[in-house]
């Protein structure tokens, strides 16, 4: 069976390969991280942006015209029978009917969900992982400084020779 907890190795018993290896697959997840880092930054504006637009309408104004969304680029002109009544995409491909209240409270939850997903990425796990690249990188150079030495020493005794 498989260890629950992970296993610890000596940076320093690392082979420069290995070393180059692990170097490699850390700045792969800090450009992951770096990535969903800057769309979970775009999400929480378009969320803040959906609180706003909901903030926006005024529900006295039945039968007011409106521009709707079919795609990107193509809209349709309708009339909000309802102002009051909203139905927001809480994801995958589900929609719950809200009140602006109800809505304005949602957009605000998930932003400052999404705004904490920022904070643990940007002030925990980033810097963990540029830490730990760091050290690598460090004992890497380290490693080949110390393999380049020991080989002067035998390329002079050969030409000596």
């Amino acid at each position: 069976m498989a260890d629950a907890e992970p296993r610890r190795v000596e940076i320093n018993s690392l082979s420069i390969q290995q070393l180059s290896a692990l170097q490699k697959q850390f700045e792969a997840e800090i450009s992951f991280f770096q990535q969903s880092l800057n769309e979970l930054k775009q999400f929480s504006s378009k969320f803040g942006a959906c609180e706003n637009a909901v903030s926006l309408i005024n529900p006295q104004e039945k039968n007011k015209p409106a521009l709707v969304p079919l795609s990107e680029s193509v809209y349709i002109k309708a009339k909000i029978p309802d102002p009051d009544k909203y139905l927001v995409d809480i994801g995958t491909g589900y929609y719950a009917e809200m009140t602006i209240e109800q809505a304005k409270l949602y957009f605000r939850r998930k932003s400052a969900y999404v705004e904490q997903q920022v904070e643990t990425i940007q002030h925990k796990l980033l810097p963990e992982k540029q830490k730990v690249r760091q050290i690598i990188v460090e004992t890497l150079q380290k490693k080949i400084q110390e393999m380049s030495l020991s080989i002067q020493p035998q390329s002079s005794e050969n030409a000596t020779s």
